[in-house]
C-alpha cells in the first residue's frame, strides 16, 4: 500500500519535523529533519495552490505532489517562489570521502551518515527555505 497523505497531513508533519529539527540533535539529524519538513511543507503548499486533496491527485494544471519525490528545488520552481524569498540552492556539495551530492539528495547523504564538507552552507540554505515554508504554512 502506498502512503497518500492529504495536504493537512503534510502540513501537520512539516510542523512536527520543524519542531524536532529545533531540538537538541546532531547536525546531520537536524539537516535531515529540516529537509523532510521542507519537503512536506512545500508539497502541502503545492497541493493547496492547485486544490489537490491527496498527494497522488492531479488536475489539468498540476501533476501529483508525489511526482516530485524528494526534489525540493523542483517544488520551489513549481510554486514559482521568487528568488528574493529563497536564495539559489547550492548546486553541488562535496562529500568528505570524495564526490559530490546534489541538494535534492542531501536527505540520502544524511540518512546514511555521509559527511558534507560545507555542511553549514547546506543547512543555512535549508534554514532559509524552512523560514519561508513556516511562514506560508501559518
Amino acid at each position: 500500500m502506498a502512503i497518500d497523505p492529504s495536504d493537512r497531513t503534510l502540513r501537520r508533519r512539516a510542523k512536527e519535523l520543524f519542531e524536532a529539527a529545533d531540538a537538541e540533535v546532531d547536525d546531520d539529524s537536524r539537516g535531515l529533519l529540516l529537509f523532510y519538513a521542507i519537503e512536506c511543507g512545500l508539497k502541502a503548499l503545492y497541493m493547496d495552490l492547485h486544490k489537490l486533496a491527496r498527494a497522488s491527485a492531479a488536475n489539468a494544471q498540476a501533476v501529483p505532489a508525489r511526482s516530485f519525490g524528494h526534489r525540493i528545488d523542483d517544488l520551489i520552481a513549481a510554486l514559482r517562489i521568487p528568488m528574493h524569498r529563497i536564495p539559489s540552492r547550492p548546486p553541488h556539495l562535496q562529500l568528505r570521502g570524495g564526490g559530490s551530492v546534489h541538494v535534492s539528495d542531501l536527505h540520502e547523504a544524511w540518512r546514511y551518515g555521509e559527511k558534507i564538507v560545507v555542511h553549514a552552507d547546506a543547512v543555512a540554505w535549508l534554514r532559509q527555505v524552512a523560514s519561508f515554508v513556516r511562514e506560508e504554512l501559518r
